[in-house]
């Protein structure tokens, strides 16, 4: 069976609509055919224009006679779904009920069109399946998720947008533009065409034809400005989620210089025959470490001593320079749980300042560096209501090579800093560490 419930949010209000049509994109002249033929065979149709792009093709939906129930006057909710929605993508998920039994159904619309392969029902597994299976062919930068449903699914990650019956957010006045099409529409179309008219005759007699057509055109725009600010504003949300989780792991910059000094280039041979250590620089989760053969040792000797720690091991044509690559990761940051970094409050900023002039003073050789905070950049902020966007700053620290270890120790219990480059200059025997720390927003 083919038709669903949609009930609003008291549960009481339900409409009845089309589901499970096959969608495809079609050029205009090619459908013509193919209608016919499926009226002929009493399936159910439904078309919606292409606003965007080729203007010779139409987005149709078909579901065959022998496919399911359904009946001419129902609207089909991918189409109605499309309709109120002409931007962006849009993920829905509906709890629904169907032949009586609890389901889910899903579609996608990409710019007031239906995505193939979508307008379908099943359990919540079954759907969360394939949401992730479109968001690997679609981007995901524009993404707003709406239905009751749309909170159970793991392509959301924000996880917070209120889930709400899918009524609340389809357009009443586009319903009629959904309404599917059957084997014996065209007798009701013209039928449909002579009301029209003599409803239009009757408006126009009275002289309240032009201010009809007039407010309902003002009514209808207004609905689908609405509809696409509550998209945007999900989308700015999703988007923000987003920059919080990979904040998030970013923020532990502590760890992360741990990990990467002590395990990774704490390991590399500072001298291998005649093969010496000189540079590091290690930026954008990748490392490249610097040799200079001072005595014409066979290369063998760089890339034996160093496999066992690179990635990669490159010797320059001549024999005289080699490069040890690696890349580096998040590693254990990389927990799915974590979704907001622990930001600081203006004492922890204070605090952190003062631990950097305190290790400055101390070792001889060392600077440190700290930028006054300010709003991170995210050009959606408007659309975020009451949400406060954290702010950033920039510090940075100039390490005696000696001394090291204790910047790690003096870094590595803190969960509000990225460490986003270090370099390494073995004959100047120092180490620059630069990176940003986070704060919480102005309240």
């Amino acid at each position: 069976m083919s038709v669903i419930a949609l009930t609003d949010s008291a549960g009481g209000a339900s409409v009845d609509c089309i589901a499970e049509l096959i969608w495809d994109t079609v050029n205009k002249n090619d459908w013509k055919i193919q209608k016919k033929q499926a009226l002929n065979d009493k399936s159910l149709v439904v078309e919606i224009p292409i606003i965007r792009g080729a203007g010779s093709s139409l987005n149709v939906g078909i579901l065959n006679s022998k496919s399911g129930s359904g009946k001419v006057g129902n609207p089909s909710i991918a189409a109605w779904v499309a309709r109120s929605f002409l931007s962006g993508t849009v993920i829905a998920a509906e709890h629904v009920k169907q032949d009586g039994v609890d389901t889910v159904w899903f579609c996608a619309v990409r710019d007031g069109q239906v995505i193939a392969g979508t307008d379908i029902t099943g359990d919540i597994s079954e759907i969360d399946e394939r949401v992730n299976e479109i968001f690997e062919m679609i981007s995901t930068e524009d993404v707003g998720f709406m239905g009751s449903a749309c909170g159970e699914l793991t392509a959301n990650q924000i996880g917070e947008v209120e889930a709400q019956p899918l009524l609340f957010n389809l357009s009443g006045s586009l319903k009629k533009k959904a309404l599917v099409r059957g084997g014996s529409s065209g007798t009701t179309s013209q039928k449909t065409l002579v009301i029209i008219a003599v409803l239009c005759t009757i408006l126009a007699i009275v002289g309240g034809s032009f201010l009809y057509i007039s407010f309902s055109s003002s009514q209808n725009t207004a609905e689908e400005a609405r509809k696409r600010k509550i998209l945007q504003m999900q989308m700015a949300k999703t988007e923000y989620a987003a920059l919080l989780v990979e904040t998030a792991k970013k923020a532990q910059g502590g760890l992360l210089l741990q990990s990467l000094l002590r395990e990774r280039v704490g390991k590399l041979e500072a001298k291998l025959g005649g093969w010496v250590l000189q540079t590091g620089a290690c930026e954008a989760q990748k490392c490249t470490v610097g040799y200079l053969n001072t005595n014409l040792t066979d290369p063998a000797v760089l890339r034996e001593g160093l496999e066992q720690n690179c990635d990669e091991v490159l010797v320059s044509m001549d024999g005289t320079q080699g490069s040890c690559m690696f890349g580096y990761g998040f590693g254990i940051l990389d927990d799915e749980n974590i979704k907001t970094p622990e930001f600081m409050e203006d004492a922890d900023v204070n605090q952190f300042r003062l631990a950097l002039m305190q290790y400055a003073r101390y070792f001889e050789g060392s600077s440190y560096a700290i930028s006054a905070a300010s709003e991170v950049m995210f050009s959606k902020k408007n659309l975020l209501g009451s949400t406060n966007v954290f702010h950033t700053g920039s510090w940075a620290l100039n390490v005696p090579l000696a001394q090291y270890p204790y910047a790690i120790d003096l870094l590595q219990n803190l969960n509000s800093i990225s460490v986003d480059k270090v370099d390494l200059n073995w004959g100047g025997k120092n180490i620059e560490i630069k990176g940003l720390y986070f704060k919480e927003g102005i309240r």
